[in-house]
């Protein structure tokens, strides 16, 4: 039954991570229909999960998915990295909080909580920059021509239309924000429900084998698990993201075994399993492209 439980939770995660995306690229004038667009959504998010290195597979699934003749890439880039930054942001604000309980209840040489402060303190500042590149033009501008030059410098391509596309779209999004605000509070509480069910998710997980987690050290070894694997240069940080979870958890007096086993039952509900249902909504959602479809 807790398995059971920890499914339906894994599900409603999908459900609240495609239907946040469904309302941001509402917001940048996205116009294909509904129900494509959450399927695409869901299969995106699901190949980012188990495949992605840096964001890089769900963005590029989204562009090869989502173009249409009226709809230009630099439009679905836009959109797409505003819905990845506000759901990492919440993602990373788990972090200082983690780092905070395990301050507070363990007992840390001073080497390991200057680490994880480091951490905690480089990934506020990124988290800062990247607002101020995303909603401010005049930060903006500086970093894609920056990227203009590396772009064209290694792989010989002028990207100047594409960049211009979105960086249009950033302004009319922007715009589209502060006219209705309340389409994006929705869309982060969306992704606040989306990650609440993720934590849920796994305390099943460790209750299936038994155990009935504290909810500061669950949080806490949920956060330094996911962020450490997104971190690592590894795609969907495979056995970084259970190393990390595997150490909070022992060090806060859970078995190894069945550490081990909850991270392992972990990854197979939150990641394999929804990978393998979207595989043929992906072969569903490439055909329709095809026929011009994808477009209301």
């Amino acid at each position: 039954m807790a398995i059971l439980f920890a499914l339906l939770l894994s599900a409603a995660v999908n459900f609240c991570l495609s239907w946040s995306f469904l309302i941001v690229n509402r917001i940048y004038d996205i116009r294909i229909s509904t129900g494509n667009l959450f399927v695409i959504g869901y299969v995106s998010s699901a190949l980012s999960n188990l495949l992605d290195f840096m964001g890089l597979a769900g963005h590029s699934l989204r562009l090869l998915l989502m173009q249409g003749k009226e709809i230009e890439p630099g439009q679905v880039l836009a959109a797409s990295l505003i819905h990845s930054y506000f759901n990492n942001l919440i993602m990373l604000s788990l972090l200082p909080m983690g780092v905070i309980y395990l301050i507070l209840n363990t007992t840390l040489n001073k080497v390991t909580v200057i680490t994880l402060g480091v951490v905690a303190f480089l990934l506020i500042v990124a988290i800062l920059y990247a607002a101020f590149v995303l909603f401010n033009r005049r930060f903006r501008l500086p970093v894609m021509r920056i990227l203009k030059k590396r772009i064209f410098f290694f792989l010989r391509r002028d990207l100047s239309t594409f960049l211009g596309e979105m960086d249009r779209s950033m302004e009319t999004g922007g715009k589209a924000l502060k006219e209705h605000p309340q389409r994006l509070v929705l869309a982060v509480l969306l992704i606040i429900a989306q990650w609440t069910c993720a934590i849920l998710s796994l305390w099943f997980c460790f209750y299936a084998l038994g155990t009935q987690m504290n909810w500061g050290v669950l949080i806490t070894g949920f956060a330094v698990g996911i962020i450490f694997g997104n971190l690592s240069l590894i795609p969907a940080g495979l056995g970084v993201q259970e190393v990390s979870f595997v150490g909070i958890y022992v060090l806060f007096g859970i078995s190894l075994e069945r550490a081990v086993l909850a991270a392992l039952l972990f990854r197979m509900v939150y990641d394999f399993l929804p990978f393998f249902i979207s595989l043929p909504l992906y072969n569903s959602l490439l055909r329709i492209r095809d026929k011009h479809m994808l477009n209301p």
